[in-house]
């Protein structure tokens, strides 16, 4: 989980100053923000060995076994097509996901983008014209298949805005009761994306087939089926540094020292210590975003 993910002094810093915190009953252990990577290890030659069995399950695992291939496909195919052409807020490397938040663009703008790293040919846009949200929200017990900007709404031109933005939400209860954290980082909420609840956890991927974040909250408006409300999402990078919102950061990737010099955990740097030691993660220090390890 993203949970201080910086060095101990920022850490402290920034949960003595962060806008929202747990409640006074909770037990404030740092600073968090709403995001999780979990592992999931499958054994793919066990798993062609239970569908040549006729047994009851043969077809979920069937269905099962073909989501895998077909989200590796999907994964090699991004990163082919993001290093072959420059696209807007892309750094061209190998990971498919967004290098250049939205907001920290927005708001401040990168005047000298070589001092942090990025590239001159790099397209530093502060919006994007649709940011794509599909979802299962829970209604009345049971989930639907739901997406944003429907039919019959009238969308405006772009997808950010002077309103978009706000502080992240104090994270309470993780892992075990009480055990909480002050926000750090912002939310960014989207027009006409009202999922309802349940949908938390749905990708957000802009008009270029990035994604940019994790949808993470709702504001509803009337009833259930009703999405002309926002939905907020929890983007992956912040590239600047404020007051309110905190400091640098890459939840997918941290080990750019120019761009988020006092990051120390990220995905990749978490895949990298893990990888390192005896257990589950051994065999996971190369991957299809790290084919060169972590």
């Amino acid at each position: 989980m993203a949970l201080n993910i910086f060095d101990n002094q920022t850490n402290e810093q920034l949960k003595q100053t962060s806008s929202t915190s747990p409640g006074s009953q909770k037990i404030n252990n740092g600073i968090g923000k709403d995001f999780a990577v979990f592992g999931l290890k499958v054994n793919l030659a066990k798993l062609d060995e239970l569908i040549s069995k006729n047994d009851a399950n043969k077809e979920n695992l069937q269905l099962f076994k073909d989501h895998i291939e077909k989200a590796i496909v999907d994964i090699e195919q991004d990163i082919a097509k993001f290093q072959t052409q420059q696209y807007p807020n892309h750094d061209k490397k190998a990971v498919p996901y967004i290098s250049y938040d939205y907001t920290s663009i927005y708001q401040k703008g990168i005047a000298e983008p070589e001092k942090l790293g990025i590239s001159e040919s790099a397209i530093l846009s502060p919006n994007t014209t649709k940011l794509y949200l599909l979802g299962y929200p829970s209604l009345d017990g049971q989930q639907f298949l739901m997406r944003n900007y429907p039919k019959n709404l009238t969308n405006k031109p772009f997808a950010i805005s002077n309103d978009s933005f706000s502080n992240g939400l104090a994270l309470n209860d993780i892992l075990s009761p009480n055990r909480s954290y002050s926000s750090f980082g912002f939310i960014t909420f989207i027009e006409n994306s009202g999922l309802y609840y349940g949908a938390s956890g749905s990708l957000v991927i802009n008009d270029y087939g990035l994604p940019v974040g994790i949808y993470s909250a709702v504001q509803t408006r009337g009833g259930n089926l009703d999405i002309s409300g926002k939905a907020g999402y929890t983007p992956f990078v912040q590239i600047a540094d404020f007051d309110s919102y905190g400091l640098a950061h890459n939840l997918i990737d941290g080990t750019n020292k120019k761009l988020f010099p006092k990051q120390e955990k990220s995905y990749r740097q978490n895949l990298k210590k893990l990888s390192e030691n005896e257990g589950e993660f051994k065999d996971f220090r190369k991957t299809l975003l790290f084919p060169d390890g972590p």
